[in-house]
């Protein structure tokens, strides 16, 4: 199944930036900044060569996804400055980022109490429903996404929220059904946790714990 993901990946990811650099080079932008033009099609480059060495699957792992956001936000926004929050904000995103390395670090005691391991790429053996997973079936990933948005608003950078965007879209859609999936087949006990808990923060319905669900 992983072949065949790199394999599709070879050729539909070429005619993507194929038609990326296309768009790019008919859009005045690449004329007006020839360095941020230089940085897109070097990017497109880096694209094809991961794809072909087979990396793909590793650099869609949600950790990664979510530092790809952070350091696109933070460079397109020291070409262009876009501050969105006054000064008196900035240690309101400073809190933010310390919850969210709290949640994370929280999340990761209760893995290794219960013995099973947070990497996605290891088995997992247990369910996690305890600590943060009272609250939350995805408290990995909602410390991600504040990790992000306390980073927006401590550096004052509006690019942060936009770049954001892409990775919470992906591993709602993507990542987390997948995970379900997986869950509901391995845990029985997964459906009742399901219905009491919500994705990200109290009740409702749709993933749980294990390594594999935080992709990390």
């Amino acid at each position: 199944m992983r072949g065949h993901q790199v394999s599709l990946a070879r050729v539909w990811l070429p005619m993507a930036v194929v038609a990326i650099v296309a768009v790019h080079l008919t859009y005045p932008i690449a004329l007006a900044h020839a360095g941020l033009s230089a940085g897109i099609l070097s990017g497109a480059v880096l694209a094809v060569v991961v794809a072909h060495a087979g990396l793909l699957t590793t650099l869609r792992r949600p950790p990664v996804i979510f530092l790809a956001a952070i350091v696109l936000g933070i460079a397109v926004n020291r070409k262009w400055p876009l501050p969105f929050v006054p000064p008196m904000l900035w240690p309101l995103g400073a809190a933010l980022v310390l919850g969210a390395v709290s949640i994370f670090l929280l999340s990761f005691r209760e893995f290794r109490a219960a013995g099973t391991s947070v990497q996605g790429g290891k088995p997992t053996t247990t369910l996690v429903r305890t600590g943060p997973y009272r609250f939350s079936r995805n408290p990995i990933y909602l410390s991600f996404i504040l990790l992000v948005i306390g980073l927006s608003v401590w550096l004052n950078d509006l690019w942060l929220l936009v770049t954001l965007v892409p990775p919470v879209v992906f591993i709602s859609a993507v990542v987390i059904p997948r995970e379900e999936r997986f869950l509901e087949r391995t845990f029985p006990e997964y459906s009742s946790y399901r219905t009491a808990v919500r994705r990200w923060t109290r009740r409702e319905s749709r993933s749980t714990h294990c390594p594999r669900c935080d992709g990390t």
